[in-house]
């Protein structure tokens, strides 16, 4: 009896010994917040040139960027594709991300110099919104000054190079500002297929001389504050190395 209750005694030590053997304290874990980049808008990709004023590979990930308005940016990968194939990328035109009370500057390097253009966020909200978000994007990277017309205009921005290019969207009418020398503005599909008179996304030109005859009938969304002489120097071909925006 004696030896019984020993080897019972033994069998429930051995049991409490092991139950607590092996015991392990789970580590916490945090999941990073996601970074949703998402837009949406009605859509024409159709563009065409126009007088007076023409309207003319494998995406790798990229790392987030802070964008002017200290928002976080998401670059799409357009800029890695070659040009052409930028035509019709983007579905909608983007969502208002800028802040309309800002004024922001826009400095456009070419292989000929760098022009410094003021954007007037007040009195173009949807169109410095575009030009902000398609620079940003590294949409304009490598695209070409397709129309120069002495005296009148240069224009670019048209991933085709040829004047019927765009981003796949259009972007709606904005008329306050007046077309002085050096006004920037966005090209546009005639009225006879463009009653509202929106702007194509992507095909800006600047003024050379004031050019009042079209006010009211195109967007001017900024002014050169410098570089007026790069302006003027601009030939067919020139190269738009990139665009980048400070406040």
């Amino acid at each position: 009896m004696y030896l019984k209750r020993l080897l019972i005694i033994l069998i429930i030590s051995l049991s409490i010994g092991l139950s607590s053997c092996g015991t392990v304290k789970p580590e916490s874990v945090s999941d990073p917040d996601p970074i949703d980049n998402t837009s949406e808008s009605e859509t024409d990709s159709s563009e065409e040139d126009i007088d007076p004023i023409g309207n003319t590979p494998d995406v790798s990930s990229t790392p987030v960027e802070e964008s002017a308005s200290g928002q976080t940016f998401t670059p799409s990968g357009v800029a890695d594709l070659p040009a052409a194939e930028r035509a019709d990328f983007y579905q909608s035109r983007p969502n208002m991300t800028i802040d309309k009370n800002n004024l922001y500057q826009a400095t456009i390097k070419t292989n000929k110099g760098d022009i410094v253009v003021s954007l007037d966020a007040s009195a173009a909200p949807e169109h410095v919104n575009n030009f902000v978000h398609l620079s940003q994007d590294g949409f304009y990277d490598g695209l070409t000054f397709h129309r120069v017309e002495p005296s009148f205009v240069i224009q670019g921005g048209d991933p085709l190079g040829a004047g019927n290019g765009g981003p796949g969207y259009t972007v709606p009418g904005e008329f306050s500002l007046k077309h002085v020398k050096g006004a920037i503005a966005m090209a546009r599909l005639p009225d006879q297929v463009n009653p509202k008179r929106e702007s194509s996304g992507s095909q800006f030109y600047i003024t050379l001389e004031p050019t009042p005859f079209l006010d009211g009938q195109y967007s001017v969304f900024g002014q050169v504050e410098s570089g007026m002489d790069v302006v003027q120097a601009i030939q067919i071909g020139d190269i738009i190395e990139s665009i980048t925006i400070s406040e």
